[in-house]
């Protein structure tokens, strides 16, 4: 945690402390947008859909912990998300991004939620979904199978991100080398204004975690 604030020059400025049973942190941060601020609402039909990095990590080494394990990557993906605020700013400067979000809970949750901003759907190629090493060589050990935790698992904090065409894509491709990360484009943006996700086949799609019903 100290780490990411330095990295991204945030400082901790105080704090209000009482006794419990648990141990509770709540984070308020504030800043100033310094170039154009890239919201959930600028998606428009045929805008390609990219994320960063690999999906479902994090979730599946939640599971791996409930069940025991205490190191590996998977938990390392949890216990430490990426910080992608390099590759943010820079595809906002750039004015590459029409819209952003990160996975935090679940990438088709997630993208339903920047959908609904902009009065779009989306359609996902599942097959084309970034997954780790790590998640694919656990697959025996998990509960699920790894796609489910790239679709449904959250805390990911990778970038969801929409770009108007290819061109875009391969300068926010560049830019997500240039921080060691990988880009993948995941799907296209549809003409429905119910923010529904579906499937290549236009099958809809419900994962992710909702906040209000409290399940994935």
């Amino acid at each position: 945690l100290t780490g990411d604030a330095r990295a991204c020059q945030a400082r901790l400025i105080g704090g209000n402390v009482s006794r419990g049973r648990c141990l509770g942190l709540t984070v308020t941060v504030v800043g100033d947008a310094e170039s154009r601020a890239v919201t959930r609402n600028g998606a428009r039909p045929g805008h390609l859909i990219a994320v960063t990095g690999t999906l479902g990590d994090a979730a599946a080494g939640v599971e791996l912990l409930a069940a025991g394990q205490r190191s590996g990557a998977l938990i390392g993906a949890y216990r430490c998300p990426p910080l992608r605020l390099d590759i943010g700013r820079a595809l906002a400067r750039r004015g590459l991004a029409t819209a952003m979000i990160d996975v935090s809970d679940g990438l088709v949750q997630d993208l339903g939620h920047l959908c609904r901003a902009s009065g779009t759907g989306a359609r996902l190629d599942l097959e084309a979904l970034p997954l780790s090493a790590a998640l694919k060589r656990n697959r025996d050990r998990l509960r699920r199978a790894p796609l489910d935790y790239a679709m449904g698992g959250g805390e990911d904090y990778e970038l969801l991100f929409t770009l108007p065409n290819r061109r875009a894509a391969s300068s926010a491709e560049r830019i997500c080398r240039r921080y060691g990360t990988r880009l993948t484009v995941i799907g296209m943006i549809e003409s429905s204004r119910t923010g529904r996700v579906t499937d290549s086949a236009g099958i809809p799609i419900s994962a992710g975690y909702d906040h209000f019903m409290g399940r994935r």
